[in-house]
């Protein structure tokens, strides 16, 4: 696996008055010229030559995955989903990206980070009327 980067995306405008959706993580993964914005929840991944590309591509993916699943099925099935060990090693990863990124003070917590394009923001908005934050750190090239 060759991981590259880390990131966040917080989907507050899908909280209602009965359950929120918690931040999401995910990690980078180069696979030769494209990149790969792996969500370490549901395992959603979005690919491109762009790494802000592949993040708008997850964010508006996991929005639609989010929204279809309670139209059809109770809050508890992320739970059941996330509860799996299925991901675990992308989880790894992504924790020992973090400690790499924070010893060079890039890391999610630090000004260094990358924030989803304002641009982004808008089109998503226009198009589900969520509002989606999402920031993300880049240890080697992308």
């Amino acid at each position: 696996m060759d991981a590259i980067g880390i990131g966040k995306i917080m989907l507050e405008s899908l909280n209602t008055d009965s359950y929120n959706i918690p931040h999401l993580h995910f990690i980078f993964i180069r696979t030769g010229e494209f990149i790969e914005a792996v969500n370490l929840e549901f395992g959603l991944v979005a690919s491109d030559v762009s790494a802000d590309t592949a993040v708008k591509d997850l964010v508006t993916m996991l929005i639609e995955y989010i929204k279809r699943t309670l139209e059809t099925m109770p809050y508890k099935t992320f739970r059941d989903i996330v509860s799996s060990t299925a991901m675990d090693e992308y989880w790894r990863e992504y924790r020992v990206l973090e400690f790499e990124l924070a010893e060079q003070k890039k890391d999610l917590g630090n000004n260094f980070v990358t924030k989803l394009k304002a641009h982004i923001v808008r089109d998503i908005m226009k198009s589900y009327g969520v509002k989606p934050t999402a920031k993300y750190s880049v240890l080697r090239a992308a």
